[in-house]
């Protein structure tokens, strides 16, 4: 991503107008590595992120909202202690580097003036926020506490004074760009181009990549100067791959990236956007994975359990052999004498042949026989049991395969959904913990509209395949199901639907199954009357009758072109 110097600068430009002269009136930590400032400026509150996680790390104004701990960190009480009701005079950057400085004022108990600097080094691994006394120039304290910085040979604790990190000897391109018009850079290789820019600061890996590009294509101090100056006429831009998740974000629109983009009003709106993004897809697939493992183990150990419960299935089935044995030993009663390990015998059920039958030598003839009519009846017995647990443990793993396809195509409220589901049918168990929870929203049917304008709705999740079937639909409606391969419900809003529309939702339910990525998919459809959910079943299963199937291959483009 491009939070490098030059991104910063433009944002530090963009800032200034919205919080310089402002007053601090509230201060959060949510988290160890992020502060909130609600600034109070033109009559307008405006909340100032700062945060050093390690992957999002960020300044901007930002409309999300936060949970604060139950208890305050102990930065937060240092921060509300001195910046309480404190004036923002200036934001500034220090050259062109990945260190910002807000610069505050504030009035202590006994009515003397104290001036501060906020200051947020965005630094890599390094990342830190201190509180620094500008009369002093001492360190107050720092979000990350007790650091000695052994790369910049820097003490980082209170009371120490405080230091810059250590600045590369490089040149500052906003102090170049006058200077360049008195160069000449003929026919530059790309070697050549690679050993100028790294001359400068602040400059990241996908600007100095742009520049590079713009550079070997044109004039290179033309294009070194009209990239420049077209950062006086941003366009914030993010970049998104080919799953639809945001990799990168620029200034404005770089050439030398090819990927969808999206450009924002603003710097600010641009990284509450890209970071929440980012934070809840790295969230939602962290509590996935976390869910697909342990779905998985269940699986796996009902898939041994029905390896093995066939195996008994078929001893069971074949339970006649011990009545058979009983009887023959019973038949042939004076042939055999006490002690035998063994006996082979005329196979009275089968006519020209013998069978040879194992004896327990401490038993009678008598007890031997009774010994395999006893097995028998305890086969038989068992036969029924045996039946039912293969028929719940093959339902079993048909259900926890549709939760595994779920979670794979779950965002973050429907993998709550998914959570709650497994813990109400007591396959997780309840994780107390402490502080705030985070209470999701209710996730929604996935929407589509068919070629000639009819409403498809999908099923994300068990609960809600459950509502969207049996509740939110009319009886006229149609219901899509892949044919015996875990999925999600799919319901046309139409009681009498085109042979398109048809086409069209049986190949959304092929995308929406564990068979996404195969040909010729097998979709059953029905009228929603002719469905219905048998007592005490898993959520989300239902039986039907009089349906109907065709055969699909799912095109993710084409499913794209159908969404509302």
């Amino acid at each position: 991503m491009s939070f490098d110097g030059t991104f910063i600068h433009s944002l530090i430009k963009e800032l200034k107008p919205s919080i310089a002269g402002g007053r601090i009136t509230k201060i959060q930590m949510p988290s160890s590595f992020e502060i909130i400032l609600t600034i109070r400026q033109q009559r307008k509150n405006r909340n100032l992120e700062i945060s050093i996680h390690p992957e999002f790390q960020q300044i901007n104004l930002t409309n999300q909202s936060f949970l604060a701990p139950t208890r305050p960190y102990p930065f937060t009480m240092i921060l509300r202690k001195y910046l309480q009701g404190a004036q923002i005079k200036e934001l500034e950057q220090i050259g062109n580097d990945r260190i910002v400085l807000i610069h505050l004022t504030n009035i202590n108990d006994l009515g003397d003036k104290m001036d501060f600097s906020l200051v947020a080094e965005m630094m890599g691994r390094r990342a830190n926020v201190l509180l620094v006394d500008e009369k002093s120039e001492k360190i107050i304290d720092l979000l990350k506490r007790g650091n000695i910085d052994t790369d910049q040979k820097r003490v980082l604790v209170p009371d120490f004074p405080y230091e810059l990190p250590e600045l590369q000897q490089k040149l500052n391109p906003f102090d170049y760009l006058t200077k360049s018009n008195d160069l000449t850079f003929p026919r530059p290789t790309e070697k050549e181009i690679s050993e100028f820019l790294a001359y400068f600061q602040g400059l990241g890996k996908d600007t100095k990549k742009e520049l590079a590009f713009r550079m070997l294509n044109k004039d290179p101090i033309k294009a070194w100067q009209e990239f420049f100056e077209q950062l006086d006429h941003p366009n914030p831009t993010i970049y998104y791959d080919d799953h639809k998740q945001p990799v990168n974000f620029t200034i404005f629109p770089y050439e030398s990236i090819d990927l969808t983009t999206k450009s924002f009003a603003s710097f600010s709106e641009l990284l509450d956007s890209y970071f929440s993004e980012k934070s809840a897809f790295a969230r939602n697939k962290q509590a996935a994975q976390s869910m697909l493992t342990h779905v998985d183990g269940l699986l796996k150990k009902d898939q041994r359990k029905l390896l093995n419960l066939k195996k008994d299935l078929k001893k069971a089935q074949n339970s006649d052999n011990y009545r058979i044995k009983g009887d023959l030993i019973t038949i042939h009663l004076n042939e055999i004498k006490q002690g035998l390990n063994e006996i082979t015998v005329e196979n009275n059920y089968e006519p020209d042949s013998k069978i040879t039958i194992s004896l327990d030598p401490e038993l009678s003839p008598q007890k031997n026989a009774q010994k395999y009519y006893k097995k028998y009846r305890k086969l038989q017995n068992s036969l029924k049991h045996i039946d039912q647990q293969v028929k719940s443990t093959e339902e079993e793993i048909n259900y926890l395969e549709t939760i595994l396809t779920q979670i794979d195509l779950a965002d973050y409220n429907t993998l709550d959904e998914i959570k709650n589901e497994l813990i109400k049918e007591k396959y997780l168990k309840v994780q107390n913990s402490a502080g705030k929870h985070h209470r999701s929203v209710k996730s929604k049917p996935l929407e589509y509209i068919s070629s000639d304008r009819t409403k498809i709705l999908v099923g994300r999740n068990n609960m809600q395949n459950e509502r969207l079937t049996l509740h939110d639909s009319q009886k006229t409606d149609y219901w899509l199901h892949t044919k015996n391969i875990p999925g999600s419900h799919v319901i046309i809003k139409d009681p009498n639907p085109s042979e398109q529309t048809i086409y069209e939702g049986a190949m959304i339910a092929a995308y929406y199954s564990k068979s996404r990525h195969s040909a010729q998919v097998p979709v059953d459809y029905v009228p929603i009357k002719n469905i219905k959910k048998p007592n005490g079943s898993k959520p989300g299963f239902v039986i039907f009758t009089g349906q109907k199937t065709i055969s699909v291959t799912p095109e993710e483009s084409l499913i794209d072109k159908l969404k509302a």
